[in-house]
């Protein structure tokens, strides 16, 4: 799974994470006050994978401004 937290233009949180949320991998998504303005669990396997969907998914979502990707391995 990956996490993706992120900082969007102000104003456009909502309409971000409604398009994050249609995309199929997407298993979740948050808004977040403070730092970041959302979190998304994506259910991808692996890293190849993993760095396709977000270069050819997440960054063409307009008014994302800024990500941070981390990849996970579930251990219990």
């Amino acid at each position: 799974m990956i996490i993706l937290i992120g900082k969007v233009e102000v104003g456009k949180e909502v309409k971000v994470t409604q398009d994050l949320a249609k995309l199929d991998e997407v298993s979740a998504v948050y808004l977040l006050t403070g730092e970041y303005d959302f979190l998304a669990e994506i259910d991808i396997k692996n890293v190849e994978t993993g760095m396709d969907f977000i270069l050819n998914k997440i960054r063409k979502i307009g008014g994302i401004t800024e990500t941070r990707t981390i990849f996970t391995k579930k251990v219990k």
